[in-house]
């Protein structure tokens, strides 16, 4: 019963999502159907700007991993199949 539930929350909260960057909103009618109703769109405030690195260091996004290890976990991965 958890998983129903956790699934019926995940659901809304992305449909809360959607509705907040798309600028629709869900309006139950009568018959107890859902209608998709167009509103103006609203504007989504992005975070600050990080100021405190400094600009002639460049970001990593990522992890960067040694080739020889990199074809070991494919060829591990391919063996699998």
């Amino acid at each position: 019963m958890a998983d129903n539930e956790l699934i019926k929350t995940t659901k809304r909260a992305f449909s809360a999502l959607l509705e907040s960057t798309v600028g629709l909103s869900r309006k139950k009618s009568h018959s107890g159907q859902s209608e998709i109703t167009s509103e103006p769109r609203r504007q989504i405030k992005l975070a600050p700007k990080d100021e405190s690195t400094s600009p002639d260091k460049p970001k990593i996004f990522y992890n960067p991993i040694d080739k020889n290890d990199f074809m070991r976990r494919l060829a591990t991965f391919m063996i699998s199949f």
